[in-house]
């Protein structure tokens, strides 16, 4: 699971530090897993915001990227904006 956000806001310096145990409810069921934060401008958070948008292309909108006829990010919109977006990868164990 993904969560992308700008550095506009706060709620993701709660998962600073080198993976944050997190508990995740989904139908009534409550699941283990790590929370592992992408800031700055690295390939991992670009790659981590391109699955983002192509699973939610309406999303794309809301953080200015662009995207191509195929749905998929623009590359130059996402080099413009990529140091101001924060995304949070959480891997639920098995």
């Amino acid at each position: 699971m993904r969560l992308l956000s700008s550095r506009n806001t706060q709620w993701w310096l709660n998962f600073r530090g080198e993976g944050v145990a997190v508990e995740m409810e989904i139908a009534r069921q409550r699941y283990p897993g790590t929370a592992v934060l992408l800031e700055g401008d690295s390939e991992a958070l670009r790659e981590g915001v391109r699955r983002f948008i192509h699973a939610l292309p309406r999303d794309a909108k809301v953080y200015g990227l662009a995207l191509d006829a195929n749905k998929e990010v623009v590359e130059t919109s996402l080099a413009t904006i990529a140091g101001q977006l924060i995304l949070v990868e959480i891997r639920l164990e098995a």
